[in-house]
């Protein structure tokens, strides 16, 4: 229970109903016993005003999620180096001035990939998005040594534009684009092999959409081994689901939530939460998704 002299944390996002930030951060404030209240922080325009009130009003730390993990780093006073390279943000720590920009979702991904026995060594990927959770996982591929990176998103040009960002920063590494139209018609032109590892980072298929699949192509399921979707609600999205019909290897994006969560978590409190908690929050959540998803049918 926290108190009069509680630090509030916060989400930005829009929309926001859908997330389980509240409750993940829930989970580990009670557990470590901090006096921190952690809330939802809907911000339908004027992102630079909210930020400016944020600091004002002494909020202490957020969470930036769809749409505004690149818009918010013109409002921030500085950006580390990855969350730079990244071209990204998704946690802001509060300092003398303003907020300092970071980015949990890299080392929150590769948590997940490492928990899951998913390893993107020498792996052919092919990344679905070119949003700011596309790009951590671009980065994440390049700098664990995958053999090749193919991004593919509905705008070639948002691709070729992160693919001329990650080449500054990885000349020798292999990257091609493509878009969702040339996967859906062309696509052993442009995923020639199999054997891929998919990342599915966009918000599509996330409920209520949850019908909705980023791609229809059934050759795209036969040439990966492996699926793996950010989205969590619902824990087996469409994307997912046709994965599973193929026998191949998936992982939904809660463990990823949890991870990000619990290093931002960190940033804010300057403490280490063990392994055991996050396994514990991670239970807690998976159990709120089945009660919310239940109520729903």
């Amino acid at each position: 229970m926290f108190t009069a002299k509680a630090k509030v944390c916060g989400l930005i996002a829009n929309p926001i109903g859908h997330s389980m930030s509240i409750a993940l951060h829930d989970c580990f404030n009670r557990e470590m016993g901090e006096d921190i209240i952690y809330v939802p922080l809907q911000v339908k325009e004027d992102l630079k005003t909210a930020i400016l009130g944020a600091y004002s009003l002494g909020i202490h730390g957020m969470n930036v999620t769809i749409p505004y993990k690149q818009d918010v780093m013109k409002y921030l006073i500085d950006i580390d180096e990855e969350a730079r390279r990244i071209g990204a943000v998704n946690t802001l720590v509060r300092a003398n001035g303003g907020y300092i920009g970071k980015n949990s979702d890299l080392p929150g991904l590769l948590m997940l990939l490492e928990m899951e026995g998913i390893s993107l060594q020498n792996q052919d990927v092919v990344l679905l998005g070119a949003g700011g959770a596309a790009k951590a996982a671009a980065y994440l591929a390049c700098q664990e040594g995958a053999k090749s990176l193919t991004i593919v998103n509905r705008s070639g040009l948002a691709a070729e534009m992160l693919k001329t960002e990650l080449l500054s920063y990885f000349p020798e590494f292999s990257i091609a684009v493509c878009t969702l139209g040339d996967v859906e018609e062309k696509i052993n032109q442009y995923l020639p092999h199999r054997g891929y590892l998919a990342i599915q980072a966009t918000s599509v298929g996330m409920y209520p959409n949850s019908e909705d699949c980023i791609v229809s192509n059934p050759q795209f399921f036969e040439k990966c081994d492996v699926g793996v979707d950010i989205v969590y609600i619902p824990e087996e999205t469409t994307f997912i689901k046709n994965f599973k019909l193929k026998g191949k290897k998936v992982c939904n994006g809660l463990g990823m939530l949890v991870y990000q969560g619990a290093i931002s978590w960190q940033w804010w409190t300057g403490k280490i939460l063990s392994k055991e908690t996050k396994e514990r929050a991670m239970e807690t959540l998976q159990k709120i998704l089945n009660q919310r998803m239940n109520k729903e049918e």
